[in-house]
Protein backbone atom coordinates (compact mmCIF):
# COMPACT_ATOMS: atom_id res chain seq x y z
CA UNK A 1 0.00 0.00 0.00
CA UNK A 2 1.33 3.39 -0.94
CA UNK A 3 2.02 5.62 2.07
CA UNK A 4 0.31 9.05 2.13
CA UNK A 5 2.30 11.93 0.71
CA UNK A 6 4.20 14.03 3.21
CA UNK A 7 2.77 17.51 3.80
CA UNK A 8 4.64 20.40 2.17
CA UNK A 9 7.11 22.47 4.22
CA UNK A 10 5.36 25.07 6.36
CA UNK A 11 6.78 28.01 4.42
CA UNK A 12 5.53 26.53 1.15
CA UNK A 13 2.14 25.75 2.66
CA UNK A 14 1.73 29.30 3.97
CA UNK A 15 2.89 30.78 0.66
CA UNK A 16 0.27 28.74 -1.16
CA UNK A 17 -2.43 29.91 1.23
CA UNK A 18 -1.43 33.57 0.85
CA UNK A 19 -1.46 33.25 -2.95
CA UNK A 20 -4.89 31.60 -2.82
CA UNK A 21 -6.21 34.40 -0.59
CA UNK A 22 -5.01 36.99 -3.12
CA UNK A 23 -6.86 35.12 -5.87
CA UNK A 24 -9.97 34.95 -3.65
CA UNK A 25 -9.92 38.73 -3.27
CA UNK A 26 -9.65 39.23 -7.03
CA UNK A 27 -12.50 36.84 -7.79
CA UNK A 28 -14.70 38.29 -5.04
CA UNK A 29 -14.36 41.69 -6.73
CA UNK A 30 -15.87 40.40 -9.99
CA UNK A 31 -19.50 41.61 -10.24
CA UNK A 32 -22.02 38.80 -10.39
CA UNK A 33 -19.51 36.05 -9.61
CA UNK A 34 -20.55 33.93 -6.64
CA UNK A 35 -18.05 31.76 -4.80
CA UNK A 36 -18.99 29.49 -1.93
CA UNK A 37 -15.71 29.70 -0.02
CA UNK A 38 -16.07 30.87 3.60
CA UNK A 39 -15.02 34.40 4.52
CA UNK A 40 -11.96 33.14 6.39
CA UNK A 41 -8.23 32.96 5.93
CA UNK A 42 -7.19 29.89 3.99
CA UNK A 43 -5.37 28.51 7.05
CA UNK A 44 -8.65 28.67 8.98
CA UNK A 45 -10.54 26.86 6.24
CA UNK A 46 -7.77 24.27 5.91
CA UNK A 47 -7.82 23.63 9.67
CA UNK A 48 -11.58 23.04 9.66
CA UNK A 49 -11.35 20.75 6.62
CA UNK A 50 -8.58 18.73 8.27
CA UNK A 51 -10.69 18.36 11.40
CA UNK A 52 -13.76 17.29 9.41
CA UNK A 53 -11.81 14.77 7.37
CA UNK A 54 -10.54 13.09 10.53
CA UNK A 55 -13.79 13.38 12.45
CA UNK A 56 -16.07 12.32 9.53
CA UNK A 57 -19.17 13.68 11.33
CA UNK A 58 -22.67 12.55 10.47
CA UNK A 59 -24.64 15.18 12.39
CA UNK A 60 -23.40 18.76 12.28
CA UNK A 61 -24.65 22.00 13.81
CA UNK A 62 -23.75 25.56 12.89
CA UNK A 63 -24.71 28.78 14.63
CA UNK A 64 -24.34 31.62 12.11
CA UNK A 65 -25.09 30.80 8.46
CA UNK A 66 -22.90 32.01 5.63
CA UNK A 67 -20.56 30.74 2.97
CA UNK A 68 -19.44 28.15 5.52
CA UNK A 69 -22.93 26.65 5.14
CA UNK A 70 -22.30 26.26 1.42
CA UNK A 71 -18.77 24.88 1.74
CA UNK A 72 -18.15 22.67 4.77
CA UNK A 73 -21.07 20.19 4.49
CA UNK A 74 -19.27 18.49 1.57
CA UNK A 75 -16.78 17.11 4.11
CA UNK A 76 -19.40 15.32 6.22
CA UNK A 77 -19.75 11.56 6.21
CA UNK A 78 -22.04 10.17 3.48
CA UNK A 79 -25.63 10.50 4.57
CA UNK A 80 -24.77 13.25 7.04
CA UNK A 81 -26.94 16.23 7.95
CA UNK A 82 -26.07 19.88 8.58
CA UNK A 83 -28.33 22.16 10.64
CA UNK A 84 -27.59 25.88 10.43
CA UNK A 85 -29.19 28.34 12.88
CA UNK A 86 -29.26 31.97 11.71
CA UNK A 87 -30.73 35.03 13.45
CA UNK A 88 -31.20 37.34 10.44
CA UNK A 89 -34.15 36.61 8.15
CA UNK A 90 -32.81 38.41 5.07
CA UNK A 91 -29.34 36.87 5.33
CA UNK A 92 -30.80 33.45 6.00
CA UNK A 93 -32.95 33.71 2.87
CA UNK A 94 -29.89 34.73 0.87
CA UNK A 95 -27.84 31.74 2.03
CA UNK A 96 -30.78 29.39 1.56
CA UNK A 97 -31.21 30.57 -2.05
CA UNK A 98 -27.57 29.72 -2.79
CA UNK A 99 -27.48 26.33 -1.08
CA UNK A 100 -27.88 23.32 -3.37
CA UNK A 101 -27.07 20.60 -0.82
CA UNK A 102 -30.25 18.73 0.24
CA UNK A 103 -28.53 17.59 3.44
CA UNK A 104 -28.40 21.19 4.71
CA UNK A 105 -31.31 22.68 6.66
CA UNK A 106 -31.23 26.36 7.57
CA UNK A 107 -33.54 27.73 10.24
CA UNK A 108 -33.97 31.40 11.09
CA UNK A 109 -34.42 31.95 14.82
CA UNK A 110 -34.72 35.69 15.59
CA UNK A 111 -33.41 37.20 18.82
CA UNK A 112 -35.70 37.32 21.85
CA UNK A 113 -34.77 40.92 22.54
CA UNK A 114 -34.19 43.75 20.05
CA UNK A 115 -31.99 45.66 20.20
CA UNK A 116 -29.66 43.13 21.74
CA UNK A 117 -26.76 44.04 23.97
CA UNK A 118 -23.60 42.44 25.32
CA UNK A 119 -19.92 43.28 24.79
CA UNK A 120 -19.34 44.70 21.31
CA UNK A 121 -23.03 44.14 20.62
CA UNK A 122 -22.48 40.40 20.24
CA UNK A 123 -25.68 39.57 22.10
CA UNK A 124 -26.14 37.88 25.46
CA UNK A 125 -27.56 34.49 26.37
CA UNK A 126 -30.84 36.19 27.34
CA UNK A 127 -30.98 38.21 24.12
CA UNK A 128 -30.65 35.00 22.09
CA UNK A 129 -32.14 32.43 24.45
CA UNK A 130 -34.30 30.70 21.80
CA UNK A 131 -31.55 30.90 19.15
CA UNK A 132 -29.04 29.25 21.50
CA UNK A 133 -31.41 26.57 22.73
CA UNK A 134 -33.19 25.70 19.47
CA UNK A 135 -30.87 22.83 18.36
CA UNK A 136 -30.81 20.99 21.69
CA UNK A 137 -33.80 18.77 20.86
CA UNK A 138 -32.09 17.62 17.65
CA UNK A 139 -28.75 16.62 19.14
CA UNK A 140 -26.40 15.11 19.83
CA UNK A 141 -24.04 16.49 17.20
CA UNK A 142 -20.65 15.19 16.08
CA UNK A 143 -19.41 18.61 15.02
CA UNK A 144 -20.50 22.12 16.01
CA UNK A 145 -19.33 25.31 14.26
CA UNK A 146 -19.96 28.57 16.14
CA UNK A 147 -19.75 31.70 14.00
CA UNK A 148 -22.89 33.69 14.80
CA UNK A 149 -24.36 35.66 17.73
CA UNK A 150 -24.00 35.12 21.49
CA UNK A 151 -21.01 32.88 20.88
CA UNK A 152 -19.94 32.29 24.50
CA UNK A 153 -23.47 31.08 25.27
CA UNK A 154 -23.38 28.84 22.19
CA UNK A 155 -20.04 27.35 23.26
CA UNK A 156 -21.50 26.38 26.63
CA UNK A 157 -24.72 25.06 25.10
CA UNK A 158 -22.78 23.01 22.56
CA UNK A 159 -21.15 21.00 25.33
CA UNK A 160 -24.59 19.67 26.30
CA UNK A 161 -25.35 18.79 22.69
CA UNK A 162 -22.06 17.10 21.83
CA UNK A 163 -21.97 13.42 20.86
CA UNK A 164 -19.19 11.17 22.23
CA UNK A 165 -16.01 11.85 20.28
CA UNK A 166 -17.40 15.10 18.87
CA UNK A 167 -15.77 18.52 18.60
CA UNK A 168 -16.80 22.17 18.85
CA UNK A 169 -15.11 24.93 16.86
CA UNK A 170 -15.38 28.66 17.60
CA UNK A 171 -14.39 31.13 14.89
CA UNK A 172 -12.98 34.61 15.63
CA UNK A 173 -11.27 33.33 18.77
CA UNK A 174 -8.96 36.37 18.67
CA UNK A 175 -11.68 38.54 20.23
CA UNK A 176 -11.15 39.36 23.89
CA UNK A 177 -14.83 38.78 24.62
CA UNK A 178 -14.39 35.08 23.78
CA UNK A 179 -11.24 34.58 25.84
CA UNK A 180 -12.96 32.67 28.64
CA UNK A 181 -15.38 30.76 26.42
CA UNK A 182 -15.06 27.01 26.65
CA UNK A 183 -13.28 26.85 30.01
CA UNK A 184 -15.54 23.96 31.02
CA UNK A 185 -14.25 21.74 28.18
CA UNK A 186 -11.72 19.15 29.24
CA UNK A 187 -9.63 19.39 26.06
CA UNK A 188 -9.17 22.60 24.08
CA UNK A 189 -6.76 24.23 21.65
CA UNK A 190 -6.56 27.80 20.36
CA UNK A 191 -4.86 28.88 17.13
CA UNK A 192 -4.09 32.58 16.80
CA UNK A 193 -2.00 34.88 14.63
CA UNK A 194 -1.32 38.65 14.43
CA UNK A 195 -4.97 39.75 14.22
CA UNK A 196 -7.00 41.08 17.13
CA UNK A 197 -10.71 41.41 16.37
CA UNK A 198 -11.29 38.85 13.64
CA UNK A 199 -10.12 35.35 12.86
CA UNK A 200 -8.53 32.76 15.06
CA UNK A 201 -9.87 29.31 15.86
CA UNK A 202 -10.69 27.55 19.15
CA UNK A 203 -11.43 23.81 19.22
CA UNK A 204 -12.90 22.02 22.22
CA UNK A 205 -13.69 18.40 23.08
CA UNK A 206 -14.74 16.70 26.28
CA UNK A 207 -13.68 13.07 26.00
CA UNK A 208 -10.55 12.96 23.81
CA UNK A 209 -7.64 15.29 22.97
CA UNK A 210 -7.99 17.59 19.98
CA UNK A 211 -4.73 16.10 18.66
CA UNK A 212 -6.64 12.91 17.77
CA UNK A 213 -8.50 14.72 14.99
CA UNK A 214 -6.06 17.52 14.15
CA UNK A 215 -2.29 17.79 13.74
CA UNK A 216 -2.13 20.41 16.48
CA UNK A 217 1.68 20.71 16.50
CA UNK A 218 1.82 21.47 12.78
CA UNK A 219 -1.13 23.85 13.02
CA UNK A 220 0.52 25.77 15.89
CA UNK A 221 3.74 26.04 13.89
CA UNK A 222 1.89 27.26 10.80
CA UNK A 223 -0.08 29.85 12.76
CA UNK A 224 3.10 31.01 14.50
CA UNK A 225 4.75 31.49 11.11
CA UNK A 226 1.74 33.48 9.92
CA UNK A 227 1.85 35.55 13.11
CA UNK A 228 5.51 36.48 12.62
CA UNK A 229 5.15 37.23 8.92
CA UNK A 230 1.92 39.15 9.41
CA UNK A 231 3.67 41.63 11.69
CA UNK A 232 6.21 42.58 9.00
CA UNK A 233 5.73 45.20 6.30
CA UNK A 234 5.70 42.58 3.55
CA UNK A 235 3.23 40.51 5.54
CA UNK A 236 0.89 43.48 5.88
CA UNK A 237 1.21 44.18 2.18
CA UNK A 238 0.37 40.56 1.31
CA UNK A 239 -2.43 40.48 3.94
CA UNK A 240 -1.10 37.22 5.29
Amino acid sequence: MQSPAAPPPLTLELAGQVAAQALDRLLNAVPGLHRSRPWMKRRETALIVELLRHLTPRRCLEWGAGHSTLYFPRFMAPGGSWLSIEHDEAWGARVRSLCRDPRVRLEVVPPDRVPWSGPRNDGTAEDFRTYVGRPEAEGPFDFVLIDGRARPACVEAALRMLAPGGAVLLHDAHRDIYRDAGATYRFRETFTDYRREIGGVWVGRNDAPVSEILDTARQRALWSLARDLGRTSIGRLLRV
